[in-house]
C-alpha cells in the first residue's frame, strides 16, 4: 500500500518536488526496502507474533519483531505469568521479580507489533528522502553524465568492471544513516 510511511507532501516539502510527479510505485518500493531492513513484513500494520525462547535465567526477553505495542501473554513451560510481573518496552519485556527459568524453548511470548498508530519520525524522514532520491534519479534521465553514484573500478584479476554503487546502494545508505535498527537476540 503506497504512502503509508510518509506522504507526498512530506517529500515535496523536504525536497521541493512537485507532488504530481511522485509515483505510487516509488513509495511501494521504498516501503519494501524499509520493511525488509527493519525485519517486519508489514511495518505499518499491527501483527500478532508468538515467539519461543530458551530460558537463560536473565530478566530481559528481547523480541525479534519490535516495536512491541502490547503483550498478550508471557509463559514459562506453559504456565502464564501475571502482567504485573513484567514491564514492556519497545523491544524488550523486563521481568520484575525473577529471571526466566533455565530450559530449552520453555519461554513463550505472544505480543502485538507494528506502527499502525504513528510511524516513527526517523522512518518517515528516511522514506521521504529515499523517494526524493528516486525522483531525482529518474528526473535526470541521463542528462547529467558528470554525476557519478560511485567509482567504477577495474582490477587486474577481473576483466569485468565492478561498480560499488548505484541507485539501490544510494537508497540503502540513506536508510541506514537515518533509521536505527534495533539489535535483536536470536533465541
Amino acid at each position: 500500500m503506497a504512502w503509508t510511511l510518509c506522504s507526498k507532501q512530506d517529500v515535496a516539502v523536504l525536497h521541493h518536488i512537485e507532488v504530481t510527479s511522485l509515483q505510487d510505485a516509488w513509495s511501494e518500493m521504498v516501503e519494501g526496502l524499509i520493511s525488509e531492513y527493519m525485519g517486519s513484513p508489514a511495518i505499518v500494520q499491527d501483527t500478532t507474533y508468538t515467539e519461543t525462547f530458551d530460558g537463560d535465567g536473565k530478566d530481559i526477553i528481547t523480541v525479534r519483531r519490535p516495536p512491541i505495542k502490547t503483550v498478550t501473554s508471557v509463559s514459562f513451560s506453559g504456565t502464564s505469568i501475571s502482567s504485573g510481573d513484567y514491564e514492556v518496552g519497545d523491544t524488550i519485556i523486563k521481568l520484575l521479580y525473577y529471571g526466566t527459568p533455565a530450559g530449552s524453548r520453555n519461554v513463550e511470548v505472544v505480543y502485538v507489533s507494528g506502527y499502525s498508530d504513528d510511524v516513527p519520525a526517523s522512518v518517515r524522514l528516511a522514506a521521504a528522502a529515499m523517494i526524493a532520491a528516486i525522483s531525482n534519479h529518474y528526473g535526470r534521465f541521463g542528462a547529467d553524465t558528470s554525476l557519478k553514484w560511485a567509482d567504477v573500478q577495474d582490477t587486474r584479476t577481473s576483466n569485468t568492471p565492478t561498480k560499488a554503487g548505484g541507485l539501490i546502494t544510494h537508497l540503502e545508505s540513506i536508510m541506514k544513516s537515518i533509521i536505527r535498527r534495533n539489535k535483536i537476540r536470536v533465541g
